[in-house]
């Protein structure tokens, strides 16, 4: 029979009628009785793996999945970290006991102070932006030497209804580091070590220090930086570490190895090796001879160490030994060359965050277990325990000066001769997990008495979760300047050859001096 001419071939006509490939349009219509059939039939559930054990009509599986109490869900914290994984009926009695939904009223405080100073970054960058305007349109320009400035305490700052108050935040608002330029290749800013001799890089730390470079191309928030012979290490969220040369920023190398956040990275100069650790408990040896050389811009794995009981928080160098802290309260040492584990320090009761490196084949550890204990290297015993009102997040070292800083925001300074406390610092809005200390040989040794050195004084940098680095100045025990710019929690900090180096969660490397 031949086809009328108005109906439509899906598919190239064959010789034959009975050809599977001849269908025409008008055959393309639901089998309604089939469908009724199918629709009746009784159906599992989709999470009958998961426990629910009900049968259904086909048509009702759609209105049953909706309420399905074996539905597989995430804890409503998850996006802050929780990593339950359950269904949907046993949901309620996890919250029960979920510690992100007890902190759920602080985490609520929290966000709602950041809120508040996000507004006031705004309003004081509006202000900058007027502050700049006026100086272009007065003809006038910056002035190209530092400028003289007094110290202000955080006491002082916070006298905001008065005179001296007022005067006080004028002169720190004059110091605030202003927005700069993302960094680009082709408008470097030349290093401190690039300044004319005449410049003393001993006292870098003590002038009116700004931002001057920024390095934004980092994939993920930044956790941990190191830095050796102009080679800047970054070490991110994701795991990887970046390796930049600091003289030629277009030789840059990702490394990774690591299966989560890196949290500590140290170099040992000896053996060309770069060391990091972190959440996943294993501890990776670099070897770095043939970039440093400039033979090859890949870096390779040596060895790796695994700490089968926790996290790494912290790591530490000295002579041919490694130290790493860590979550399971112990401090562990291994062979630089090797990774052969050596030792185990025991005695904290908490996590171990911060370890620094002291004089005279010392260390000191900061831990969650609010305590500073000082350690013999040589046999593993605790010498000196040092209590903090708080648990101890980090500490730093110089000058016959020890520093802790605390959960609750503070930072303390102790005498290292007989763990004397000497000072509380206060102005930090938010944690502190990261100190460093600019010495200046002011203080002498351990044994010489606070205050009697000669020369500039040491200075103290702190960087907080509260997005800002302060500097303390060890004479009057008060917070002389105040660093601004990054825009999310310091997680990093360290010094370099007359700079300070900082690490944030918003994905940039800062270079100040």
């Amino acid at each position: 029979m031949a086809a009328t001419t108005d109906v439509q071939y899906v598919s190239p006509p064959s010789s034959s009628f009975f050809c599977p490939v001849f269908v025409r349009s008008e055959d393309l219509h639901p089998n309604l009785v089939l469908a009724n059939l199918i629709g009746e039939l009784m159906v599992y559930c989709a999470h009958r793996e998961h426990g629910c054990a009900q049968t259904m009509r086909k048509d009702d599986l759609a209105a049953h999945m909706v309420q399905c109490e074996y539905t597989p869900v995430v804890c409503d914290h998850a996006a802050l970290g929780c990593e339950y994984n359950g269904i949907a009926a046993s949901m309620h009695e996890h919250l029960k006991h979920c510690v992100y939904e007890q902190l759920k009223p602080l985490i609520s405080s929290m966000s709602a102070r950041i809120d508040i100073l996000e507004e006031k970054l705004q309003s004081e960058s509006r202000e900058l932006e007027m502050l700049r305007a006026l100086i272009h349109e007065g003809g006038r320009s910056a002035p190209t030497s530092p400028r003289p400035y007094s110290p202000v305490s955080s006491a002082s700052m916070r006298k905001v209804g008065s005179e001296e108050g007022a005067a006080s935040l004028r002169t720190l608002s004059s110091r605030v580091a202003s927005p700069e330029p993302r960094h680009s290749p082709a408008h470097d800013v030349p290093l401190p070590g690039a300044r004319t001799a005449a410049t003393s890089q001993s006292s870098w730390a003590h002038g009116d220090i700004i931002c001057r470079r920024t390095f934004s191309h980092h994939s993920s928030g930044v956790t941990s930086v190191c830095y050796g012979e102009d080679t800047l290490f970054a070490a991110m969220h994701d795991g990887s570490i970046e390796v930049l040369d600091l003289k030629d920023t277009n030789r840059r190398t990702l490394v990774h190895g690591h299966r989560m956040s890196v949290w500590a990275l140290t170099l040992h100069a000896g053996s060309n090796r770069l060391f990091s650790a972190g959440r996943d408990g294993d501890i990776k040896a670099w070897d770095l001879a043939a970039y440093m050389a400039g033979e090859s811009t890949s870096i390779t794995s040596l060895a790796t160490a695994s700490n089968e009981h926790g996290k790494i928080y912290s790591l530490a160098v000295m002579d041919d030994r490694l130290f790493s802290a860590s979550s399971d309260k112990t401090v562990k040492v291994w062979d630089v060359h090797t990774l052969e584990h050596l030792a185990t320090f025991t005695g904290h009761t908490n996590n171990i965050n911060g370890i620094t490196l002291l004089q005279d084949n010392q260390i000191v550890t900061a831990s969650s277990d609010r305590t500073l204990k000082i350690w013999d290297t040589a046999t593993g015993q605790c010498t000196r325990t040092i209590s903090t009102q708080a648990e101890a997040l980090d500490c730093a070292f110089g000058d016959g000066l020890l520093f802790a800083s605390t959960y609750d925001a503070l930072i303390h300074a102790f005498s290292l001769e007989d763990a004397r406390p000497l000072a509380r610092l206060d102005g930090h809005n938010w944690e502190v997990w990261q100190l460093a200390y600019a010495g200046q040989g002011g203080r002498g040794a351990a044994g010489t008495a606070v205050g009697s050195g000669a020369g500039l004084p040491g200075k103290l940098f702190s960087g907080s979760f509260d997005h800002t680095i302060r500097r303390w100045d060890t004479r009057t025990w008060s917070c002389d300047l105040v660093l601004r710019g990054h825009k999310g929690y310091v997680h990093a900090m360290t010094l370099g050859d007359g700079y300070l180096i900082s690490g944030c969660a918003d994905k940039t490397v800062k270079m100040w001096w």
